[in-house]
Parts: C-alpha cells; sequence; structure tokens
C-alpha cells in the first residue's frame, strides 16, 4: 500500500510544474541574508524570509568589527558603517572591547544606505568570514534564473537564484537545514563545506508525590544526557544530505524506593536526502528518517523514516508524505515502541497566508496499524506490550496570525478544531504470576472511534517594560459517556504530538500543563498566563490551568500523574507552572520549571493532595 500512495505521489509532482519567481517577489520583504563581503561585494549564500511586521527603517548587521573610533563613536562590520550615541545600549560589553571580540550584533535605524544608527549592540557568533543582514528589500533585479540583484539595507548584494528560490514558503515552514546554528564547524571537502555540529542536552527532573499519596514512596530525581552528532554536505545546489546520530544516558540518581536505574543508548537520528526544486518547479523532495514538526505540535512533532514532497512558494506551503518505521531506532529495546511498529501513516499539511502575518492551515493524518495482533492467552514481555490496534482518519485546520495596535501592543490568535473517525482493536493484559517480566494477552475487543476536538486564545503582548505578555486559551477534547458501550465518542490526539509552543517568551513549554501534561481527550483545559520578557532574549512566564472531564472517567489518557480519579466526579483538579528561559548567553539555551498539582473531586479521598515537579533543561549547540 505503501508503494501505491508513494507512486501517486511522484505521478503529482511530475505532471504539476509551476514557473519560478524571481527577485521582485522580495521587493518589500524582511529578509534575513548570510553571506560574504570581500570589500567590494557582498555575496549571499542563505537567505531567509523574516516574515515581522517591524519598521521597515530598521535593520540588523552581525559579524566581525573591522575598524573602530570611539572617541567619534563609530563602527564598521563588513559593509555596513555604523554610529552610537548615549542612547544605545550596550549588552554584556563596552565600546572598547568590542574590536577584539569574534563578532557582535548591532540593531538600529537605517540612517542612509549602508549606514545605521545603532539601537542596541551585544556579543554574537557567526562563523569565520561570514557577515549577516537583516532588513527590508528596498529594490531587486529581474533576473530569474541568473544572480538576483537585490539592496538590503542600502547595500548592493548578489543571491544565487538558487537561493532566492529555496525561501520559498519560509514564513509558513522551516527549510530542513534552517535549524542549525550559522557558525557550526566547515571544511571543504571536494569544492563544497562538509558541516558539522550538534547539541549537548542535560536535562534534569525531580518529582514528588505523583501518586497524590505522601505516605507512597514514589519521589524520584533524575538526570539525562544527550548528545547529537550531525554532519549536513551539499553535493550540489538543490541536493543536501543530513545525518545524525545521538549517544544517550539516563540515570535516576535518587528514588525513594530504593530502585534506582540506569541506561545507556545509541539511537539513529535524522537522515535524510533532500532534493530541491524537481524538474525545475516549486517541488521539493525529502527522503529518510525526517522530524515532522508544526508550530503548535498540536499535530506532530517526531522523527519518522517518510518519503515527503514539499510544495513552496511565498505565500503557500504544502507537504505530502508517506511514512513506516523501517526498523528499531534504539539499541536499548525498551526505548523502541512497539505501538509505532508496522505503522502506515499518510500525513498531509497546506498553510496558506491569507494576509500578512495571518495564515490558514489545513492538517490531514491516515494512520493505519498493522503490525501483528497477539492472541488471546499469548506471553509477551512487558516492553512489548501493544494495547491498541487501531485506523483512524484525522482532519482540521486552524486560523492564526497577528494583530498590531501600534502603541497598544500586539496580540496573537489561534483557533483550531479537528475530528478523528476509524476503528480500533483493544487489548488487555495481566500480570503473570511469579513472571514480573512477562504479561499475558488477557481479552480483545473491537470498537469505532469518533470524536472532535477544539482550541481558541489569544496573547496580548503590551508596549510597556519587560514586554508583558496576558495569554488566556480554552481547550475541549470530546468524552465518551458509556466508555465501553458502542462507539468510542472520545477524542485522541495523533501520537505523535508534543502540544508545546510559546505564548510570549522564548521558550517552547506544553501549554496543557508541564507536571499533568495530559492528552486533550475527554478534558476541558481552560488555561490563564502572564509572561514578562528580559534582557535580550529571556523570559519568564506564570500558567494556570484547570481540569474538568467532560464525562466522568476512571482514568486519564497519557496523564503523568499516577493515580487515576474515581469516575464520579468530573473535576481532576489545577495545575500551576513557572517557567524561566534564558538564551543570552550563546551557544546555550537554559530552561526552568516549577510545577504543582492539586487533585480535584475526581480523585476522592485524594482530592486536594498536591504534587510537585522541577525541571531543569540545559542545551549547548555547537
Amino acid at each position: 500500500m505503501a508503494t501505491t500512495y508513494t507512486s501517486r505521489l511522484i505521478a503529482l509532482a511530475l505532471a504539476v510544474t509551476v514557473s519560478v519567481a524571481g527577485a521582485q517577489d522580495l521587493l518589500g520583504r524582511k529578509v534575513k541574508l548570510t553571506g560574504q563581503w570581500d570589500g567590494v561585494q557582498f555575496q549571499g549564500t542563505r537567505l531567509q524570509v523574516w516574515d515581522t511586521h517591524k519598521d521597515s527603517t530598521r535593520g540588523r548587521i552581525r559579524g566581525k568589527v573591522e575598524h573602530l573610533d570611539v572617541p567619534n563613536r563609530t563602527l564598521r562590520i563588513g559593509p555596513i558603517s555604523v554610529e552610537w550615541d548615549l542612547k544605545t545600549r550596550w549588552e554584556g560589553l563596552a565600546p572598547e572591547q568590542i574590536a577584539s571580540m569574534p563578532a557582535v550584533e548591532v540593531s538600529g535605524a537605517v540612517l542612509s544606505p549602508a549606514k545605521l544608527r545603532a539601537k542596541s549592540v551585544r556579543p554574537a557568533s557567526i562563523g569565520p568570514g561570514q557577515f549577516q543582514l537583516r532588513g527590508t528589500v528596498m529594490a531587486a533585479g529581474t533576473a530569474r534564473d541568473a544572480a538576483s540583484g537585490l539592496t538590503l539595507l542600502g547595500v548592493p548584494v548578489e543571491v544565487p537564484s538558487g537561493a532566492v528560490k529555496n525561501l520559498y514558503g519560509a514564513s509558513l515552514t522551516r527549510r530542513p537545514d534552517e535549524r542549525r546554528p550559522s557558525d557550526q564547524f566547515s571544511a571543504f571537502v571536494l569544492g563544497r563545506p562538509l558541516t558539522i555540529g550538534g547539541e549537548l542536552k542535560t536535562q534534569s527532573r525531580y518529582l514528588k508525590d505523583l501518586a497524590l499519596n505522601p505516605q507512597k514512596l514514589d519521589d524520584v530525581a533524575r538526570i539525562d544526557q544527550e548528545l547529537q552528532i550531525e554532519v549536513s554536505y551539499p553535493l550540489n545546489d538543490r541536493a543536501l544530505v543530513f545525518l545524525e546520530g545521538k549517544v544517550l544516558y539516563e540515570a535516576e540518581v535518587y528514588a525513594q524506593d530504593k530502585s534506582r536505574k540506569f541506561e545507556r543508548s545509541l539511537e539513529r537520528g535524522e537522515m535524510w536526502l533532500y532534493l530541491d526544486q524537481l524538474f525545475a518547479s516549486n517541488f521539493s523532495l525529502q527522503i529518510g528518517r525526517q522530524n515532522f514538526y508544526e508550530p503548535r505540535s498540536w499535530w506532530w512533532d517526531q522523527d519518522l523514516d517518510a518519503v515527503r514532497f514539499h510544495y513552496n512558494t511565498l505565500d503557500w506551503h504544502a507537504e505530502l508524505s508517506v511514512a513506516r518505521e523501517l526498523g528499531d531506532v534504539a539499541t536499548e529495546l525498551d526505548r523502541n515502541d512497539p505501538q509505532r511498529e508496522d505503522v502506515l501513516r499518510v500525513l498531509g499539511h497546506t498553510a496558506w497566508r491569507w494576509a500578512r502575518n495571518h495564515r490558514l492551515d489545513a492538517f490531514f493524518l491516515y494512520h493505519d496499524d498493522r503490525s501483528e495482533r497477539q492472541r488471546v492467552g499469548e506471553l509477551v514481555t512487558k516492553e512489548r506490550e501493544d494495547p491498541s490496534d487501531a485506523t483512524l482518519i484525522w482532519a482540521g485546520g486552524r486560523l492564526s496570525g497577528e494583530l498590531d495596535f501600534a502603541q497598544h501592543g500586539e496580540v496573537d490568535y489561534w483557533i483550531e478544531g479537528a475530528a478523528v473517525r476509524g476503528h480500533e482493536r483493544l487489548l488487555d493484559f495481566d500480570r503473570v504470576s511469579g513472571r514480573p517480566d512477562r504479561r499475558v494477552v488477557d481479552s480483545r475487543a473491537k470498537r469505532d472511534v469518533s470524536g472532535w476536538a477544539f482550541e481558541s486564545g489569544v496573547s496580548w503582548q503590551a508596549e510597556l517594560p519587560a514586554r508583558p505578555t496576558l495569554t488566556l486559551s480554552y481547550a475541549f477534547g470530546s468524552g465518551d459517556r458509556n466508555p465501553g458501550h458502542g462507539a468510542d465518542r472520545s477524542f485522541r490526539q495523533t501520537g505523535l504530538q508534543g502540544d508545546k509552543a510559546r505564548f510570549g517568551g522564548v521558550d517552547r513549554f506544553r501549554y496543557y500543563g508541564e507536571l499533568l501534561n495530559p492528552e486533550l481527550s475527554n478534558l476541558h483545559i481552560p488555561t490563564a498566563a502572564v509572561g514578562f520578557s528580559f534582557w535580550d532574549a529571556s523570559s519568564v512566564e506564570f500558567l494556570y490551568h484547570h481540569y474538568r472531564q467532560v464525562h466522568a472517567a476512571d482514568f486519564l489518557r497519557n496523564g503523568r500523574v499516577r493515580s487515576g480519579p474515581d469516575g464520579r466526579s468530573t473535576d481532576i483538579g489545577q495545575e500551576f507552572d513557572i517557567v524561566l528561559g534564558l538564551e543570552d548567553w550563546e551557544p546555550f539555551e537554559i530552561e526552568a520549571v516549577v510545577s504543582a498539582f492539586r487533585a480535584g473531586a475526581a480523585y476522592g479521598s485524594l482530592a486536594g493532595n498536591m504534587a510537585y515537579a522541577f525541571f531543569l533543561n540545559v542545551d549547548y549547540n555547537f
């Protein structure tokens, strides 16, 4: 069946050709351009649309300071001359220090061609001999296939036509290689840059009283470390290879019940081939293990083995993919989820920017679990439990955007909904006496599935010191009034979701609650949050969530709390989160989260009891 879908996709790509627009399409667009300056000409190598409402007379330059005149308050970075005054904000450095720094970033107003008045100056990083310009394209050439001439910050620049075409849809999605930092190690191999980089993650967590019973010994502290090594290499101007490997170490450094666990594993990460502009069109092809991501991670944020077609124009983006896991991901067997084995998925996503800062997204997912069905009475290892085999279809959409009210601030909004239909086979497992590592299939059942979900929210960011942000949102996932009888009317998410996004700060966090972290199923979740920004790239946010079941049930789908509700009350409880994000010290990113959950009446005698969590994540990007 996967072969049939793939052949249809290839036929679609061959049947459709579109004209590729030229540099004129960039006129008036805000872009980020990375390249080199030889003292005469700026040659761009990577160009990305920077879709923002900010004043077109503002700009940024990043690179090494080549000339500094402190008495006259001037400096030069590549092609840009900069002057500063007493209002200029110096972040973590003094004027006398910048000449010896590897790179700085200057943000300010464009006074005249190739000249800025600095509003702020801060340390930065970028590759050797490289510069980065951000601003509005004020003039553009007319060539379509030759080099495209642009004027950015008053500087004439040359951008190869391929680089111009690569940016299509950049404001609606991200290219597979756009997430990499610009200053990774690079060496030329056969005349092309081989880039090596990665990320070192350290994630610490302390979980207390997740059973909602202080008498139970369930407190645990653990530290997880993950090293990602990434290699990318362009085969030519339109083909890119990307390889990623992971080394993981997970340790429970404290367990109240004394059952500490340690685990080491090697994992295959993203490994793909990306072919841009197939047959001189706006289609691209990506083959291999790749990340599926959308901005709110409500539909998906996972790595999958897949074949994916991309289609991009300046205001349209579309993807169609066929995915199926080709083998184990990790050397540790319990890190290979049996619920993902032999599952065929067809994923579709299209995004239309119908107005500046406003977009409409549509999503589709077909999920067909073709794994071997375990028989009643069959013994399986604990790690191989697969309680559900389903054939499901999700479809839905999202309307989102940003409204600018000038001195009254900005308002971000989103409205989305989805429905799921299909059927599933359920398996129930029992423990095996004397064999704690084994389970026996006790029963099997089949039922239809039909549910729906809705979410809406607004974030208002005021034009005040610390840029305070107020966010209000409401999420609903349908429930089943009569569980176990007839069709299941409960909504369930795709199984690929991350449920993480930003409200007003720098961090993406779990917007349904960092501690409880439930799946949106049989739940009402109203949320209120207030956040503040400080320094240049740091923020703190305070969040409140209230959880109420649609129909009283004795379980939560995928909640982190270990005690289940009693099925007599719908009041699950409430959670308070504090999320601190620090990203001012490149290449480090730091996130700290404190969470507290208070059990509601649905937990019977445990109502009013508390659970706590603390998370600390430190990422080093290189």
